[in-house]
Order: structure tokens, then C-alpha cells, then sequence
């Protein structure tokens, strides 16, 4: 396959080296804050993966793989699994059919959620979650909103 499309894999890349955080908007953090932003990105991008990921065994595996490599907490990985657990036993109910919008919404609830175990209790990453959002800030208030989330994590 990497033949025909004249690509070759990068066999060495680590997504958490420091070169790979290339946002202007985190240039001027120090090396300490990269370092946790790689690693919340990383955290976030790996939540949203296992999203996709069929909902059953495979879904545990990937994750205990996941958790094995630091890239998820056991936290998180706990909530998988229950979240596993609870679809196997609904399994036998019927299941009624949700709009596009609100399987969406549920899933941005539920990713948040996860992100969320990594600084916060059960109770409060889903209070956090469950939110309503505003829409997305612009990307020069990114910055602005990241300072603002480190500062409220320090004072934790």
C-alpha cells in the first residue's frame, strides 16, 4: 500500500516530543506546559479514537493498550470499561433511534467526560461535561482560554 501511494510510514514518530507541538499559540509556554499540552492533546486525540472503535471487547483492548502506554489514565479507562459493561447489558432492551445531532452531542459529552477524569472526580468531570457549550472560541482567544484553564487547574 505505501508503494502505491509513494508514502513511507515514520516508524520513529512519538507524538509527544516537543517538535511536534507547532500551534503558535502555545510558542511562548514553557517546556513544563508543552509537555502537559502534548500530552492533553495526545490524551484527547486517543478518547476521540477510541469513540470509534466497536463497542465490545475490542473497545477494552484498545484501551488497556492505551492505558499500558500512558496515554489514558486508569480513571479513564475505568469509565470504558463501565461504559462496556452498561452497553452489553443494554444490549437486550431495543434500542431507540436518536437524531444525528444528539449521537453527536452525547459523544462530545461523553470524550469531555473522559478528558475531564484526568483532573476531576467522577461527579464533577461529568458536571463539566454536561455543560452547555458557548460555540468554539476564535484561535487567537485559544491562547487566552488555555491561560485561563492552567490558572484554574493551578489553583486546584
Amino acid at each position: 500500500m505505501h508503494q502505491k501511494l509513494k508514502s513511507d510510514p515514520l516508524l520513529d514518530f512519538d507524538p509527544l516530543e516537543d517538535q511536534n507541538l507547532l500551534d503558535p499559540a502555545f510558542a511562548s509556554l514553557d517546556s513544563v506546559s508543552r509537555t502537559q499540552k502534548l500530552h492533553d492533546l495526545q490524551n484527547i486525540r486517543v478518547l476521540r479514537a477510541l469513540t470509534f472503535v466497536r463497542l465490545s471487547v475490542v473497545r477494552v483492548s484498545v484501551a488497556k493498550s492505551m492505558l499500558l502506554q500512558n496515554y489514558i489514565t486508569q480513571a479513564q479507562f475505568d469509565a470504558i470499561l463501565a461504559d462496556t459493561l452498561a452497553a452489553r447489558a443494554a444490549q437486550k432492551t431495543p434500542v431507540l433511534t436518536a437524531s444525528a445531532a444528539d449521537r453527536k452531542e452525547k459523544k462530545r459529552i461523553r470524550v469531555d467526560f473522559l478528558f475531564n477524569l484526568k483532573y476531576l472526580d467522577p461527579v464533577s468531570a461529568m458536571t463539566v461535561a454536561s455543560a452547555p457549550r458557548p460555540d468554539l472560541p476564535a484561535i487567537s482567544d485559544n491562547a487566552h482560554a488555555n491561560e485561563s484553564l492552567n490558572d484554574t487547574m493551578q489553583d486546584c
